[in-house]
């Protein structure tokens, strides 16, 4: 199978899994808490066991990482893997709101190579295969994503509603001369910068990498970026926490590489609690949206309208 029609699996699953989360939603559904302390419901785990069974029928030698069943300790990490977050944004669910998505990201070689991302509350679903561009479904219409320029008022930021009064978020960030601020759950967050709602998110807390894959995916392939503080490619199946990764545009990265932004975000990082995670576990990170000047970012693709 060809990676047009991997990447036409995973939205459809994401899109099947996300309809059977609104049949939990509707009929009710208990909580509970993880040894994390973070909440999982039954909507999770019917999502995680569709999504699981079909990826496995369809492909017996891919294996798949997933939220509640995750390799930890020292497994052994494939080439090739799918990573699954059945329910991203859990406590949005349980809320009320309708910022939940469904998420499933391929890696290849530790990068992400596609993705799919479903908002089944909002009826849209978001795809993207690094290198060869990124579309959004809703209401029934199709149509290519594309990050965009900043506006001359200034950038829109994304912060997490968890994350709004967090003294780790970077003192560059809260100075940057924004247009926007909005708090929003979930992975969405790097498909609103995708088709250009948005300029740029950073995350002063932890993630896990089923957390980031697919919406990844969509983002790179929309024309946007994700790296670490260092600047280096945001890598995934890693055996160490991450440190702060950025997702975002050409202009705000010129602005990220000043010497403030940076000793910024790494004082922010050495206040987080130390100790290993496992191969799952990300450290802080934030996106950055709008079309990267190939001089800035050489392994940034243009988004193109479909992969020959």
């Amino acid at each position: 199978m060809d990676d047009n029609s991997l990447l036409s699996l995973a939205a459809r699953l994401a899109e099947e899994a996300g309809a059977a989360i609104l049949a939990v939603r509707e009929r009710g559904y208990s909580v509970t808490e993880k040894p994390d302390q973070s909440p999982v419901t039954g909507a999770d785990m019917v999502s995680q066991r569709l999504i699981v069974e079909r990826l496995t029928v369809a492909f017996p030698d891919i294996p798949v990482v997933a939220e509640e069943w995750p390799v930890i300790g020292n497994e052994t990490i494939q080439r090739v893997f799918w990573l699954v977050d059945p329910l991203d944004g859990t406590r949005e669910f349980t809320g009320g709101l309708d910022e939940f998505v469904v998420n499933i990201g391929l890696v290849r070689d530790h990068k992400v190579a596609l993705g799919a991302v479903a908002a089944p509350a909002r009826h849209e679903v978001f795809a993207g295969f690094v290198g060869c561009g990124a579309w959004k479904r809703s209401a029934g219409n199709e149509m290519p994503i594309q990050v965009r320029d900043v506006s001359p008022s200034g950038p829109v930021l994304l912060i997490s509603r968890y994350d709004a009064d967090d003294r780790r978020l970077p003192s560059s960030l809260r100075k940057h001369k924004a247009a926007d601020t909005v708090k929003m759950g979930s992975g969405l967050k790097f498909c609103r910068i995708a088709e250009g709602q948005a300029d740029l998110y950073i995350r002063p807390g932890r993630t896990m990498e089923w957390d980031t894959a697919a919406p990844h995916a969509i983002l790179e392939a929309a024309g946007g970026t994700v790296m670490t503080i260092d600047g280096e490619p945001l890598l995934y199946g890693k055996p160490t926490d991450n440190a702060f990764i950025e997702a975002f545009n050409g202009q705000l990265r010129a602005e990220c590489l000043s010497a403030h932004w940076f000793l910024s975000l790494a004082d922010a990082a050495e206040k987080l609690e130390a100790g290993r995670g496992d191969y799952n576990e990300q450290r802080p990170h934030g996106a950055i949206g709008n079309k990267v000047p190939a001089a800035l970012m050489k392994s940034a693709h243009a988004a193109s309208p479909c992969c020959q």
